[in-house]
């Protein structure tokens, strides 16, 4: 039996009797060294980082080899679209596949739908390691997705088998864990998540990263610019039970009338209508040039998704201009494909920052 085999493995109930989970271990220990050998040659990681697990919903904006590198698991989502269901996870190839599928005409019954509590904690135990004590969760904001109540179902079920577990085997510290809401979406969960790896990498225990991020995403904007109206009405409609009437929406199309809707603290507004999409695209990014020129982030890591080809936005110099103040004032300006959860939300050529301030305002 391979690793990925052996660590998908779980249980089907909390109460797994402790003789059930003892020999589960038993059973696995060959693998273990095993698995520690792969992961160290691979990508060399700080004590931190083996101790504690960042685990980071799907529905996020952050590029795979970023989520590689800083050693964050991806907790994947199930997306249904034209009467398939797909695993949504960070893949730029499939992404752009999506988006060429919607220029043939969109799924208004599309949905994105997190894992069963059962195949979260699966999942969780998946990406553990032999000395991973505490895990903590970063879910898209619970108003808008089911994924957090599962988490915190899945993490229960997660904290209970494994402390059985090292109670029968004499270990005295516990597994502790977190589920954290990140009140944001898209751009917004990669910048929770970068602030979350800066204090895991400088030593905090997951106890007090978790207490901080529950302040820090009041100050958290995400900006968000859709280009086809008609498919983000839909998204709103899925995803808040509100939408824009069709008449508001056939007036903007026919006037090329772009919004810039804000998301901070969980409440979703249009800040902005700005007639064509290149320029919706350089007033969001001159906005936060501007931030970052006045050091006013709280923490040095901008994201920017795109649903469309990179290029598209790379060659923008509104976007050159924010690449080179990030560049002079130490601050990581993160560029990915935008997830599918994210495509079929807000349609094509739909862009999303995020940043922290606490001197951002509409």
């Amino acid at each position: 039996m391979d690793n990925a085999q052996t660590w998908t493995e779980g249980y089907d109930a909390l109460d797994v009797n402790t003789s059930v989970a003892i020999a589960f271990v038993e059973r696995h220990k060959p693998n273990i060294d095993a698995l520690r050998r792969a992961t160290v040659e691979s990508a060399p990681r700080s004590p931190n980082t083996e101790r504690t697990l960042i685990v980071l919903d799907a529905a996020c904006d952050v590029p795979r080899a970023w989520l590689d590198h800083h050693g964050v698991a991806v907790m994947p989502r199930k997306l249904a679209y034209l009467n398939r269901e797909h695993t949504d996870l960070p893949d730029q190839k499939r992404s752009l596949e999506l988006i060429a599928q919607l220029a043939h005409g969109f799924d208004s019954n599309a949905r994105s739908v997190p894992l069963s509590p059962v195949a979260m904690r699966d999942e969780m135990q998946r990406h553990m390691r032999p000395k991973t004590e505490a895990v903590l969760h970063l879910c898209t904001s619970a108003r808008r997705s089911k994924h957090f109540v599962h988490a915190l179902s899945a993490t229960q079920s997660l904290v209970v088998i494994h402390n059985k577990v090292r109670r029968s085997l004499g270990q005295a510290a516990s597994l502790t864990a977190w589920v954290v809401d990140s009140t944001s979406v898209l751009t917004g969960l990669g910048v929770l998540a970068a602030h979350a790896v800066e204090l895991r990498e400088r030593g905090f225990p997951a106890a007090n990263i978790a207490v901080t991020l529950n302040s820090f995403r009041n100050n958290l904007h995400t900006l968000i610019v859709p280009d086809d109206l008609a498919i983000a009405s839909n998204g709103l409609r899925v995803n808040e039970q509100v939408s824009a009437p069709a008449w508001k929406v056939g007036l903007g199309t026919m006037l090329n009338l772009k919004p810039v809707v804000q998301l901070s603290a969980d409440r979703l507004a249009t800040v902005d209508r700005i007639r064509s999409l290149p320029r919706a695209f350089d007033h969001v990014l001159g906005k936060v040039k501007t931030l970052v020129e006045n050091g006013a982030l709280l923490t040095p890591f901008v994201g920017v998704g795109y649903a469309g080809r990179l290029d598209d936005i790379e060659t923008r110099a509104a976007y050159l201009a924010l690449r080179a103040a990030c560049s002079r004032h130490q601050v990581v300006l993160s560029l990915s494909t935008m997830s599918l959860s994210g495509i079929v939300a807000l349609g094509p050529r739909a862009l999303s920052v995020s940043f922290a301030s606490q001197q951002f305002s509409a």
